[in-house]
């Protein structure tokens, strides 16, 4: 495994540069969503940390003496010896060391393996036939005495004898290291002695632990930090690991949900940091730093991860407590900024406010690149928590300061830093200038935008150019809300020019909203082929997208493209529009047999599927053609009928009473009263003045069929109802109405 590709880095022994790099990958690999890729992540982070330290030890006490490996002194030892069959000394030696591994009694005795070892003359021959079949054996029965190793090492030649560590790789030296008993002074002491041992035995346990952390395994996470202080505590060239030990020990037993024990690990944390000079106001500042960002990288793994916001602001002030981040204004503004951000989650806005004060009294005239980033999301959320409190003079002020503060100083093709405070200076402007339109303040709303769009609409950043989008989309709202619509139309088509090809989904969402008001504003200076044009591009251009917002826009295209047709008086067409809309959204092809069941963000493409359909028995009508009518008609019935939506009812039964009409057209009299009978049972007790008026319309169809088939009292009852029906209608339907009554009534007699 490359740890540095997996860093994201060149290989370098900056430990500053390997932590931040290892802090932006937490925000990509999920420790519950993606537990290998996040295991290897912790695992590369580890690997060239102890690059990074294994290369200042170097440098603090001198390059060691390069060692061969014991698989390179072996083959240079017996390089010349010729193959040969196995005696029955290799034999018997074998049979005895077997059987000794097999009894966990025997193996743990150091006297059974001097017996072994020491009390018979082995020949030498051994040596080259059993050499890794020996050593093989032994390691599958790790922790073993130290009289096994060395007994064994002799007989063998494995190595040097004061370098038997070597033998073992890191999973191997803490399995040795596992069961002091067992002959484990024997490594202790080397690791305490050998610097460059003691940091691969300590990253490998450091690294261990946090591998068990990810896994959710946090008592044995608390064990190996536990060996770490215990192996290190008292060795003054590992104080600095033993304190990142301790740390990482705590927030483990912080999740235990133990005060008592948490209590314990806070203190003997103290105690360590103490011990080690890392305690606030020591000179070891760059050492405390380190452990604060570890800490402080475990922190923002937690918010990633969606931890409890109460635990993280825990996590935080014991951060501040512990390591007096204050020391270093980097780390102490991310701490305050992620204490407000957890303080939004948990909607609590006066304590977000009050830590992004303290973060802003500290720091807001700082010119450090690193604190000015959060410098400025401070000032902008602050200027949110205004707009959600009402408070817009507050919020104005705040985005009025991101933008004083910082846009002056962004220059384009800056590093990632500079690039991130733009975005929220951007943001901060669409912001801002959408309040001043809630406010009325409409040519200063403009203005800002117009310096938005000067400044940063050449940007390459992607969340940059997204905002921008919006901010020229809102223009061209602003200036239709003026009744300046070539203005407005100006400005969708500068959205369009600008951004059609982008595959970012705010980007074409906003394209979807340009174009789909450009075909208004076309429509309002009379061009409705152009109007028809753009709503057929969105169409085109979107229906296949999957973000519900988009094919909300789609759907409110393809609804005005067939208004356009109808004004035009082009009835197939605007028929062909609205069976692209109703079909694109119930998935089927041709006349749709089941009804549309979008998400409940999409709920408002409902609403347009029932307008098409409402459209479309209109169109029906102007078109000749009722059977079509009809059938559209019993679909929305179907599909709607039951709809709580108070619009959709009013275009249910405004369907309905077109319904009723094509059955009329069709001298189908029962079937039009049956559909005027089941209006009457969903709608007759509604009490909005729309639907009354359609109930009105629908009862003087009613009136219709009933003298047609001769029901000359029904339909005296029926033209009663419309006659007392809503003002729609009109003294022309009430004298109608009476007309065909009296005609009725005379027929009678």
């Amino acid at each position: 495994m490359n740890y540095w590709n997996l860093l994201g880095i060149e290989p370098t022994d900056d430990i500053r540069l390997i932590k931040r790099a290892y802090a932006d990958k937490l925000k990509i690999f999920h420790p519950e969503e993606d537990p290998d890729e996040f295991s290897k992540l912790q695992e590369a982070y580890r690997q060239a940390l102890s690059q990074a330290e294994t290369a200042v030890v170097r440098e603090a006490y001198g390059e060691p003496f390069r060692q061969l490996s014991w698989q390179q002194l072996r083959q240079a030892r017996w390089a010349d010896a010729p193959p040969s069959p196995r005696e029955p000394a290799a034999g018997r030696f074998m049979e005895l060391l077997t059987s000794l591994c097999a009894d966990a009694a025997r193996r743990s005795d150091p006297g059974e393996w001097q017996r072994l070892l020491k009390g018979e003359e082995w020949p030498l021959s051994l040596a080259p036939e059993l050499h890794d079949e020996v050593l093989r054996l032994l390691k599958e029965q790790l922790p073993l005495p130290y009289e096994a190793w060395t007994g064994c090492n002799e007989l063998f030649a494995w190595i040097e004898p004061d370098k038997l560590d070597e033998l073992f790789d890191n999973d191997e030296l803490i399995a040795m290291l596992e069961m002091l008993e067992y002959g484990g002074n024997w490594l202790s002491s080397r690791v305490r002695g050998d610097v460059l041992l003691g940091v691969r035995v300590c990253d490998a346990l450091l690294s261990r632990g946090r591998q068990y952390t990810a896994m959710r395994n946090t008592e044995k996470a608390i064990a190996c930090y536990d060996r770490i202080v215990a192996l290190f505590g008292e060795v003054d060239a590992f104080r600095y690991k033993v304190v990142q030990a301790a740390a990482d020990r705590l927030l483990c037993v912080k999740k235990l949900g133990d005060a008592d024990r948490e209590g314990e690990a806070r203190e003997e944390l103290w105690r360590i940091m103490c011990r080690a000079e890392l305690r606030p106001g020591s000179d070891w500042r760059e050492a405390r730093r380190s452990v604060a960002e570890d800490w402080l990288s475990y922190i923002l793994g937690m918010r990633d991860a969606e931890a409890d916001p109460a635990e993280i602001i825990s996590l935080c002030d014991e951060l501040l407590a512990l390591f007096d981040a204050a020391e270093n204004p980097a780390i102490l503004a991310r701490v305050l900024f992620n204490k407000g951000v957890c303080y939004h989650l948990l909607g609590d806005d006066e304590r977000q406010r009050a830590a992004y004060d303290e973060l802003l009294r500290r720091f807001e005239s700082t010119e450090y690149p690193d604190v000015q980033l959060y410098v400025a999301e401070a000032l902008y959320n602050q200027g949110c928590i205004g707009e959600r409190q009402g408070d817009e003079q507050g919020a104005i002020e705040f985005y009025t300061r991101v933008i004083d503060r910082f846009l002056g100083s962004i220059m384009q093709g800056l590093g990632s830093k500079e690039q991130d405070i733009a975005e929220v200076v951007v943001d901060a402007m669409g912001n801002l200038s959408a309040l001043y339109v809630s406010l009325g303040r409409m040519e200063e709303a403009i203005a800002l935008s117009e310096q938005a769009i000067e400044r940063f609409g050449k940007s390459g950043h992607t969340e940059i150019r997204a905002t921008v989008s919006s901010i020229m989309v809102n223009q061209g709202r602003i200036y239709a809300g003026l009744e300046k619509t070539e203005q407005a139309l100006a400005a969708y088509n500068q959205v369009i020019d600008k951004f059609l090809k982008s595959k970012h989904e705010t980007i074409r969402l906003n394209v979807a909203w340009a174009l789909r008001n450009k075909a208004l504003c076309c429509a309002e200076l009379d061009r409705l082929e152009e109007a028809i044009a753009a709503g057929s591009q969105v169409a085109e251009q979107f229906e296949n997208s999957k973000d519900g917002q988009i094919l909300w826009v789609v759907s409110l295209a393809l609804g005005r493209m067939a208004t356009h047709y109808e004004e035009l008086e082009r009835w197939e067409e605007a028929i062909a529009a609205c069976d692209r809309l109703i079909n694109k959204f119930a998935g089927t092809d041709g006349l749709p047999t089941a009804p549309p069941s979008p998400d409940d963000e999409e709920e408002d493409i409902l609403l347009e599927v029932a307008r098409a359909m409402c459209n479309k028995s209109l169109y029906c009508d102007k078109a000749k053609q009722p059977e079509a009518g009809i059938a559209v008609g019993n679909l929305a019935i179907e599909w709607f009928i039951e709809s709580d939506n108070e619009q959709i009812r009013k275009l249910v039964i405004l369907t309905m009473e077109r319904l009723a009409g094509h059955y009329i057209a069709l001298s189908q009299w029962q079937e039009a009263i049956a559909v005027c009978k089941l209006a009457e049972s969903w709608f007759g007790d509604s009490d909005n003045e729309e639907i009354r008026a359609s109930l009105a319309d629908i009862w003087l169809r009613q009136g219709d069929c009933y003298y047609e088939v001769g029901w000359y009292k029904d339909a005296d009852a029926a033209y009663n109802k419309a006659s007392k029906g809503h003002r729609r209608a009109t003294t022309h339907y009430v004298k109608e109405a009476w007309r065909m009554v009296k005609e009725g009534w005379r027929s009678l007699w």
